[in-house]
Parts: C-alpha cells; sequence; structure tokens
C-alpha cells in the first residue's frame, strides 16, 4: 500500500454500531484461512461514512481486525460516502470497492483491493503457483528447503518498508534468488502484513500491485519475473458421482465454472473461488453462488438508442440479479442512450450504460442497485 498523504476533504460522519472483532473474548487474532475470514465478513455491521477511501479500509481492518492490502495502483484519497444498516462486512466491502471503481478478493485469510482485473485472477494465480511449486520440489529432491518454501506462515513489514527489498529478502530466505528484479519500481509502503501464507502465495500478492507475477526457476535457483496473466485457469479432480439432475444443479449454481462427470469422478476448470465453491457445495455447506467481480463471460451489444432502464434489465435478467434503483435514479434512467460494445466483461457494460445518464452500480449479494 502506498504512503500518498489522505487528504480527506470530508470527515467521519458517525459510525454507529460497528463491533470490534472479538470483542469480550480477549485480543482477537487475524484470521488465518478462508473459514475464519467468512466468518468475519459474516458480522453485522451498522456504519456512515464520509472519507477517504484508505481511511475507511483501515478502519475496517483496525475495527474487525482483518488484513486488507491495497494495491499499490488505487488512490486511497478517493471520497467515498457509504452507509451500512445492520449489513454483512463483506456487503460493506462490496459497496465501498465499487463505489471506488475496485473489487476485492479474498486469499485464505487475507483481503486484497485493487483493480478488478487482478482481483478476478489473484486467487486463481496463488494457487497455480503453489501448485507449481509441489511439482517442480518433487522433480528436484533436495536442492531446495521444501519444507521453508510450502510451509505458511505470517509475514508483516513496517512503515515506509520498500518492496522491492520485502520481495527480495522473502525469496533470499529460502535460497533462491530474484533474476529480474530491474522490474520492480521503487515504492514506500505503509506498514501491513500479510497472515498465514506460504511464500508463493506471498510473493503473487506483493507483485500483482507491479502488474507483475513470475515463473519458478528451480534448477537455477532463483524466480524470474513476468507480467501479470490476462486469465489464469485451473484443474481439478474430484472422486464423486453424482446424479444428473444434480449435476445439472451445479452446473446452474456455477455458470462460470466447467464440470465433467465421468465414471464417478467430476473434472471441474475454472477459477479458484468457484471451484472452492463447488468443493463446498459437494461437502454439504451452504455456499453463496452470486459473483460480483468481473466475469469470465462477455458482452457484445449494439443498440442505437433504448432507455438506459430498459438495458439494465436485460444485464440484471441475463445474470439472474434483482434490479433496483433510487428515487434520483428513476428519474436519469430514462434517457435514451446508444450502446456499442464487443466482449466486455459486466463491470465494463454496467459502466458504460450507467455513466451514459450520470448513474452508478453496485451489487450487493444478488441485487444490483443503481443510484445517482
Amino acid at each position: 500500500m502506498r504512503t500518498k498523504p489522505l487528504f480527506c476533504t470530508l470527515t467521519l460522519v458517525c459510525c454507529l454500531v460497528f463491533p470490534q472483532a472479538g470483542a469480550g473474548q480477549g485480543t482477537a487474532e487475524f484470521p488465518d484461512s478462508a473459514q475464519a475470514l467468512r466468518t468475519r465478513l459474516d458480522a453485522r455491521v451498522t456504519a456512515s461514512f464520509e472519507k477517504s477511501f484508505g481511511e475507511i479500509l483501515q478502519s475496517i481492518s483496525r475495527s474487525q481486525k482483518l488484513r486488507i492490502i491495497l494495491d499499490r495502483r488505487i488512490d486511497p484519497a478517493t471520497v467515498i460516502k457509504c452507509q451500512a444498516q445492520n449489513e454483512s462486512v463483506r456487503t460493506l466491502l462490496q459497496k465501498i470497492t465499487s463505489m471506488a471503481n475496485v473489487a476485492f478478493c479474498e486469499i485464505r485469510g487475507n483481503i486484497y483491493v485493487g483493480p478488478k482485473a487482478t482481483c478476478h485472477w489473484l486467487a486463481s494465480l496463488c494457487e497455480l503457483h503453489q501448485q507449481s511449486l509441489k511439482e517442480r520440489l518433487s522433480s528436484n529432491t533436495g536442492q531446495l528447503d521444501a519444507k521453508r518454501l510450502l510451509t505458511a506462515s505470517d509475514f508483516q513489514w513496517e512503515y515506509l518498508s520498500d518492496p522491492t527489498d520485502l520481495i527480495e529478502s522473502l525469496v533470499t530466505s529460502c535460497g533462491l534468488s530474484v533474476s529480474n528484479p530491474h522490474l520492480l519500481k521503487h515504492d514506500r509502503w505503509n506498514a501491513n502484513g500479510l497472515s498465514n501464507l506460504p511464500i508463493s502465495q506471498k510473493l503473487t500478492i506483493l507483485l500483482a500491485g507491479f502488474g507483475l507475477t513470475f515463473e519458478w526457476n528451480i534448477a537455477n535457483k532463483s524466480i524470474e519475473l513476468r507480467p501479470f496473466p490476462s486469465s489464469v485457469v485451473l484443474k481439478t479432480t474430484i472422486q464423486k458421482s453424482l446424479s444428473e439432475s444434480n449435476l445439472d444443479k451445479i452446473k446452474s449454481a456455477l455458470p462460470d465454472l466447467k464440470i465433467k462427470s465421468s465414471d464417478g469422478t467430476l473434472i471441474a476448470e475454472g477459477r479458484y473461488e468457484d471451484i472452492d465453491r463447488l468443493n463446498r457445495l459437494l461437502a454439504g455447506e451452504r455456499v453463496s453462488t452470486s459473483t460480483t467481480s468481473t466475469s469470465e463471460n462477455r458482452f457484445t451489444l449494439s443498440v442505437a438508442k433504448a432507455p438506459a432502464k430498459d438495458l439494465l434489465e436485460a444485464v440484471a435478467n441475463s445474470r439472474k440479479l434483482t434490479l433496483s434503483a433510487s428515487p434520483e435514479a428513476t428519474e436519469l434512467w430514462t434517457k435514451q442512450i446508444g450502446v456499442d460494445v464487443k466482449e466486455v466483461t459486466l463491470e465494463e457494460l454496467l459502466d458504460v450504460i450507467t455513466k451514459a445518464c450520470g448513474l452508478k452500480w453496485t451489487i450487493n449479494d444478488d441485487e444490483l442497485e443503481i443510484s445517482e
């Protein structure tokens, strides 16, 4: 997270009920697993903010004991006005990130806030690097300390830390080096940390803000920095036999995940989040299958002139979302607009439609909310 001063022309209006995580139970630790993070994000809060994006994230991080990493490319000084009335912390994060035109993703017990495309793929990339490391270590036994490379641990840094130093310290601690560190830009970060991650996932997160990732070179005991990928596809095999009707239900619940069934085996391809939802569904958990991040599904739309409301209704119906609008928005979305886009994401299409008539959009759970 960069240390650009947080100039806030508007101050905090109020924070009515923002319970401290673990209140009455001793000092609460940061979540160290995906399940612990989900539990923390399910907590209900009532709050009203009118301050900078960075300050809001810091307030949520402190009060809820959450590890929130803000991508260095995101301006923390953007002023956000937001209210939450007995809503989950997750919904609050969805609201404020949508207002800042960014997204967030969850990686074990950590939350990363950044560009929508980065957040869409980051968890998958973390998992891909971990899988790749395990495979390479299995064929290069004895060259490196596999236990050190694969063991998860916390990682913290102090105020004004240089990210290049952080990355190189992680790499050298495992007997590796960075072959092309000149690709990293000079920067200074606020104090922060990562909870319970192996080195591959720590590096993936730290490099994401530079638009970079890396590739293992175990033979040369190094990593090579590479551009952040435009897409990441994971593949997993699950020993599970499902009836055709149950398989259809799962496919309907997870439309972005490619699932095949053969001889008591499920083969799934897609993003980490969808594969994780599949595993949890098969384990009998109740899982939210809605998505608020960039989808692999693309939209092509060419309309010479139509009310913005009609276009928004069509988009909402295509993603099985409920459409709602503030009173002010209903006066504006009757405007006739033209749209001509090809192969755009859901977010990009909503941006085109709403900006054409001076509106904003937010997706909370299964509801597409339109406001002025």
